[in-house]
């Protein structure tokens, strides 16, 4: 018997979760490499966890909307700082 309801709902941002540190993580090394400026990276990364930190509340809480809102900032956050990197290394 699988999950239903809120149970199923933490279990797919959870999973959800594991999936964007696959971009994340990445994004934020190589603007590092690069050299990108650190301020602008840190706002950059902090836009990226604070998205990530609401999607999981949105999910729980069954706000489909905001919670597809919510879930385009985060690879915004991280094309941010594979741009970052790009003008740095330019």
């Amino acid at each position: 018997m699988g999950l239903e309801g809120i149970g199923a709902r933490v279990w797919a941002a959870q999973q959800n979760g594991w999936e964007a540190v696959a971009v994340f993580a990445p994004a934020a090394i190589v603007a590092h490499v690069a050299g990108a400026d650190p301020g602008a990276s840190a706002r950059a990364a902090l836009v990226v966890t604070g998205a990530r930190l609401l999607y999981p509340t949105c999910y729980i809480a069954d706000l489909a909307t905001l919670r597809s809102l919510i879930v385009a900032v985060g690879p915004g956050g991280c094309v941010w700082l594979f741009v970052s990197a790009a003008r740095a290394a330019a």
